[in-house]
């Protein structure tokens, strides 16, 4: 999907995530929106530990005031929203 596609899916309340395996780990980015808000989670640890938290090497919570805000960070992050799926 594409930056605008993605922006109008979470202005119409819909959640998008995405799922990836890059150098040994893998990861999961999900964003949605709350009220007036776009929350994103970000969860990353080695491939196969993903049902530990203690060995996740990212996770965090994220708010944002629009879902072009969101574009702009995952970009920022060399996160293309192209992979995300509903």
């Amino acid at each position: 999907m594409d930056a605008e596609t993605f922006c109008r899916r979470l202005l119409a309340g819909k959640h998008l995530t995405l799922t990836y395996k890059k150098d040994g780990l893998a990861g999961m980015i999900e964003v949605w929106r709350h009220g007036d808000r776009y929350v994103m989670t970000w969860e990353e640890c080695a491939d196969g530990q993903q049902f530990n938290e203690n060995e996740y090497t990212k996770n965090f919570r994220q708010e944002f005031d629009s879902p072009a805000h969101v574009v702009r960070y995952l970009e920022e992050c060399d996160v293309d929203v192209a992979g995300f799926r509903p």
